[in-house]
């Protein structure tokens, strides 16, 4: 098996349990554009502007008093990386 790119051995993971927590609609826009792919600099003002709107309008139905309830949760894994014979 691989394990972040390398053969490993005494693998073990361990889930994290599901934390809620709760954010404003326009500051899950904001954390949408926080991402490598989402960038308002790189995406221009005008499709900045029309993605949040769009956005806003997908998850405002879900949001209760402009307030979505979302959740994250993990699982970490780890091992002691395998030898390798060269």
């Amino acid at each position: 098996m691989s394990f972040a790119g390398e053969a490993c051995s005494n693998r073990s993971a361990r889930p994290l349990e599901h934390e809620p927590f709760e954010r404003s609609v326009d500051e899950y826009i904001a954390s949408l554009h926080a991402t490598a792919g989402l960038p308002r600099e790189r995406m221009g003002e005008d499709a900045a502007r029309a993605f949040d709107e769009d956005v806003r309008a997908l998850v405002g139905p879900y949001a209760s008093g402009g307030v979505l309830a979302l959740g994250a949760s993990a699982s970490v894994r780890w091992g002691k990386p395998a030898t390798s014979a060269t």
